[in-house]
């Protein structure tokens, strides 16, 4: 007898205080990264919006550049192993070409531009290693996905005395596109003679504009490659003789090679040994496979200097697809390239294919992936992610901290969907909101407790509206309200004290998100009132107004109103000061005066003399600090985030700009920010940005943290400390047996979310080829020796440092060698390849979890807290009783869910830690009973598989074929349950909540590709309140079908079983 669940489909009827110690400030990457990738030995790195340049030096491979769109520029020092902003000065959003001086490598050219025109867009140079720019020629260009080379320094012209080449061209685009605005079309070929500083437009040149550009090294000759052909000048400029009447899609030339001339049709490769005199056809064995249909094709080859029988080119579906194939031997014989996406947080999305060869090794080449670097070691045949500091996602709108616990946060993102963290920003976790396998769009996000968080996010069937969506799993599924569709202000929140109610946009709920209902007084909820001693009141929005409510939302008052709609809002409890931002504005209100004044003109203006103000935030511990943040979206604002330390009576700039920001060294953060808050514990304030990622800087005079240092975490408990850093990844057999048995060959239907953790190439498809990357990864990793650790420690931060452990292999450590009350510092040296992490503070204590959240479902409530050191316990006291009862204890994760619960009591919980010093003092309580599933509880689910990976339990099982099979949503690999033993034999599944439900679908063993002799015969669909006593709902017999979709009366329930009475 064989059964497969994979669907079972459920639809619902459903004052000034003093400062702080001084210190130099510099902004950090907060890198959205997980804990694995970590592990591996890499910091992190998000995406970079569209890549669309790449370029290397050519002497010593270690100074690489790469432009984006619309995120700006980015820059290695080693390589392309480490990558950080380099923006500074930079006027426009992102680059289309790049050039570094070939014999001066701090020397670059930039043809700056965005996805729509602004007048300072145009030629941009650097003479110190893109450090700082300056706009040397104004052009009103989009740059909009234009990713021709179309940059070229003419070699011979170096000049010895100058230092630098002295000769570049530029080859303006034609026919442009744009996403918004007008641009000014003028395609021509233009040239320097100065090393950038001035520029000549060179006449009679307008009909290349959309070419390829590359100059000789030696001789100076110009090549132009387009659609009519390939065109030569040998009088730098002035004139130009058609060489070639091909159709053209890619042009090389290279300085090891200097007569040597390679261009590519489409479909073949052509070489000239002469300068481009004569052209030979390079006749070809296993050609890269063109994709089928007109708009695909091959397109751009780039030739290694080190060996130029070493190149590259791209095959495109004209689409989204771009596959990348290499030659080993001239161009005779092309193997198609492999990528590797391991490390990588974010999906893959195909992009045009970037190359940049190493001037020396030809084994070394840095290229694209999706929205990310690449970088390959073995000359083109593998591609791994090489995205390290990368800080190019996009956060969508305003975040906000957990009101309990600060280190709970989850941040929505424009095209990546989004990603939470349980501990500060350390480690991440990827939150694919829509079940798109590319991203999605998220905003206006926050986080309730480990498990729960919620946003709004666009989808296409209702025109792009947003919708609140909310996940009760800890990101793995989310529950779409599609009749939620949200207008008001791009905000979420929590209220301080009842874990149950919740605000998106311009909703409310009451019962921690099962329910929204809109409104009448606000739009959204943007903040409390911090004061320790106070009422917590909320403060919010209503188009002019601000508003706020000392009854959790339900009722609003108005504070004062502004010109323009609110935007954000934030309280100053010290000072009784409200103040509210516009986007372009800032004002403040004094709750005693009744005065509003706007500040805009206090605040600094950047080089245009605009002010961007659209998120506000004060210190929660020290209000009169005031931070304000936003972007100009057109064009690179010189300033982006602000700060005031005198309740808003004066501001400095964040944003790094020479002689004009509080901030001259370290990274390039904090730029075209839209969202700002401060961490209530660290103080730190938090920057998200538009397409330049997520940062943090210290607080005023406070201590910043070493970004090159790798991170520690540190959990106290009573009487130890648990320490814990990262290192020592790598691939095990049961990882590779994994991805083996969620290989998806032949299968057309697979979770989307199967597909992102298993697809390791980025085609859309679990395959032989990701299985080889996995292996090879174990292999590797197998034959690598484990790094080793010394743990240091130290009382306060003036002390002797303490070697309390070496020789570790592990990557966790518990002091228990400490006393509670004392502050001790914590760092741990890798000293396999000498490398330190930051230093941490912690101190152990008596006390209990500093954070507790209640859960509630209609049949359980589920308890989490702060993950500590030690073990705990759980408690709980019903309404009347005097004594709390011992629920658990022992337990090692931070959370326990209580089923033991009478619908309509309130039960009161609260947790404690045990560790070397014993049992802990009790957390604070919080109180809670099962929720009244009411109709507006009972929500649509659009068709969701409920079952999928739920929890699963069978009479019996074959070997392999546990119930966990059933419900992992395969097919495919003999991935199903079956029993054959003797007796009743019966699937239940625990769908973690109570469902309304009217829909049951099974899958049988023909479906999965077997004998349809082996489909089960007679079975019924049973339910059960408690998972111990069940009812028949439905009966089938005599079946033969391959799949069961059945339609039943709606009922409501949290356990289903198939019960067979037939097996076959």
């Amino acid at each position: 007898m064989k059964n497969k669940i994979i669907s079972m489909l459920l639809t619902a009827v459903l004052s000034v205080s003093a400062a702080l110690p001084a210190s130099a400030l510099h902004w950090e990457h907060v890198p959205w990264v997980s804990e694995k990738i970590l592990n591996n030995g890499f910091q992190g790195g998000e995406v970079s919006q569209w890549p669309q340049a790449l370029a290397i030096d050519s002497q010593s491979g270690e100074f690489a550049l790469m432009a984006t769109d619309v995120g700006g520029v980015l820059r290695s020092l080693d390589g392309g192993e480490n990558w950080a902003p380099a923006n500074i000065k930079l006027n426009s959003r992102g680059g289309n070409a790049l050039a570094i001086d070939p014999r001066n490598s701090n020397r670059v050219l930039l043809v700056g531009g965005n996805s729509g025109p602004h007048p300072d867009h145009g030629l941009f140079l650097s003479t110190d290693q893109a450090q700082t720019w300056k706009n040397v020629y104004k052009a009103e260009i989009s740059g909009f996905r234009d990713v021709r080379d179309q940059l070229a320094y003419d070699i011979s012209s170096f000049d010895e005395t100058a230092g630098y080449t002295k000769t570049a061209y530029w080859l303006r685009v034609a026919d442009e596109q744009q996403q918004w605005g007008n641009v000014t079309e003028h395609p021509a070929l233009y040239r320097t003679s100065d090393g950038g500083e001035t520029w000549t437009e060179l006449p009679n040149t307008n009909q290349f504009g959309n070419g390829i550009l590359k100059v000789h090294p030696t001789k100076g000759y110009i090549y132009i490659a387009n659609g009519n052909g390939l065109f030569r000048s040998k009088d730098e400029g002035a004139t130009f003789t058609r060489i070639s009447e091909h159709p053209l899609s890619g042009l090389d030339v290279i300085p090891t090679s200097p007569d040597r001339v390679y261009y590519i049709t489409g479909q073949d490769i052509y070489l000239s040994e002469d300068s481009g005199d004569t052209f030979q056809k390079v006749e070809t064995t296993r050609y890269p496979v063109l994709f089928e249909g007109d708009r695909g094709g091959q397109y751009g080859i780039k030739v290694s200097p080190a060996n130029p029988d070493y190149m590259m080119t791209t095959v495109s579906d004209g689409a989204y697809g771009f596959d990348k194939y290499v030659s080993h031997d001239g161009g005779v014989t092309w193997t198609k390239a492999v990528l590797d996406n391991t490390n990588s947080f974010m999906p893959f999305n195909g992009r045009p294919a970037l190359y940049a060869w190493h001037p020396s090794d030809e084994n070394v080449i840095l290229s694209i992936g999706g929205d990310y670097i690449t970088k390959s070691v073995d000359g083109g045949l593998h591609f791994s992610w090489a995205n390290n500091g990368n800080p190019g996602v996009m956060p969508g709108g305003n975040f906000n901290f957990n009101v309990k616990d600060p280190d709970l946060l989850f941040i929505g993102s424009q095209d990546y969907a989004g990603a939470f963290t349980t501990d500060g920003g350390i480690t991440w976790q990827y939150t694919n909101v829509q079940d798109f396998e590319w991203g999605g769009w998220t905003y206006g996000t926050y986080m309730v407790n480990p498990k729960v968080m919620f946003g709004a996010s666009k989808h296409w069937d209702i025109g792009m509206a947003k919708t609140i969506h909310i996940t009760r799993d800890g990101g793995k599924s989310f529950t779409r309200f599609k009749d939620k569709v949200v207008n008001g202000m791009e905000t979420s929140y929590g209220a301080p004290d009842d874990d149950n109610i919740l605000f998106c946009y311009e909703y409310r709920s009451t019962d921690q998100g099962y329910s929204w209902v809109k409104m009448e007084g606000a739009d959204g909820v943007f903040i409390h009132n911090f004061d320790p001693e106070g009422k917590k009141e909320l403060y919010g929005g209503k188009g002019n107004k601000i508003v706020s409510s000392a009854d959790q939302g339900e009722t609003w008052t108005e504070e004062f109103s502004v010109d323009g709609t609110v935007n954000d809002v934030a309280y100053d409890w010290k000072n009784k000061l409200v103040y509210a931002v516009t986007k372009n504005k800032l004002f403040q209100f004094n709750q005693v005066t009744k005065v509003v004044q706007d500040l805009t003109s206090t605040t600094p203006a950047d080089q245009y003399g605009n002010h961007h103000l659209w998120s506000i935030a004060i210190d929660p511990k020290q209000p009169e600090i005031v931070y304000a943040a936003g972007p100009a979206n057109t064009y690179n604002a010189t300033v982006s985030t602000i700060r005031s330390v005198d309740a808003g009576q004066t501001w400095e700039n964040l944003t790094i700009q020479p002689g004009a920001s509080v901030v001259q060294t370290g990274k390039d953060g904090g730029r075209e920010a839209w969202g700002i808050r401060v961490h209530p514990e660290n103080r730190y304030v938090y920057v998200g940005s538009i397409c330049y990622g997520f940062w943090r800087i210290a607080p005023p005079y406070g201590e910043s943290v070493s970004y090159d240092s790798k991170p520690l975490k540190a959990a106290a408990g009573n009487g130890e400390v648990t320490l814990k850093w990262f290192g020592n990844g790598r691939e095990t057999l049961l990882d590779v047996a994994d991805l083996a048995r969620h290989s998806t060959y032949g299968m057309s239907e697979v979770p989307v979310q199967t597909r992102l953790t298993y697809d390791l190439d980025g085609d859309r498809q679990v395959t032989a080829t990701d299985m080889d990357i996995r292996s090879r990864l174990y292999l590797e990793g197998s034959a690598r020796s484990l790094d080793t650790f010394t743990v240091y420690r130290r009382e306060g931060s003036a002390g002797e440092w303490t070697k309390i452990a070496e020789n570790l292999t592990n990557i966790s450590y518990v002091d228990r060698q400490v006393i509670n009350g004392t502050a001790y510092e914590y760092k741990v040296e890798n000293t396999s390849k000498q490398q330190s992490t930051v230093t941490v503070t912690a101190m152990p204590a008596a006390a209990g979890p500093s954070a507790i959240f209640a859960s509630p479902s209609p049949d359980a409530i589920e308890i989490l807290w702060s993950q500590g050191s030690g073990t705990y316990s759980i408690y709980r006291t019903e309404a009347n009783a005097e004594q709390p009862e011992l629920l658990a204890s022992g337990l090692q994760s931070a959370s326990y869910t209580d089923r033991s619960v009478t619908k309509g009591n309130s039960y009161r919980y609260y947790v404690t830690s045990t560790g070397t010093g014993g049992e802990s003092e009790p957390s604070a309580t919080v109180t809670a009973s099962t929720l009244i599933m009411t109709p507006p509880l009972l929500q649509k689910v659009d068709g969701r598989n409920l079952a999928w990976n739920k929890k699963a339990e069978s009479s019996a099982a074959n070997p392999f074929n546990e119930a966990a099979r059933a419900v992992d949503g395969q097919l495919i690999n003999n991935s199903k349950w079956s029993d054959n033993s003797a007796g009743d034999k019966w699937l239940s599944i625990d769908l973690g909540a109570s469902y309304t439900l009217d829909r049951w679908v099974v899958k049988h063993a023909s479906s999965g590709g077997e004998d349809t002799s082996l489909n089960t015969k007679s079975f019924q669909l049973q339910q059960s309140a408690d998972g111990v006593h069940w009812s028949d709902l439905d009966t089938v017999t005599n079946n033969t079908q391959g799949v069961t979709d059945r339609k039943v009366n709606p009922f409501k329930s949290r356990y289903v079983r198939l019960y067979i009475t037939a097996p076959t």
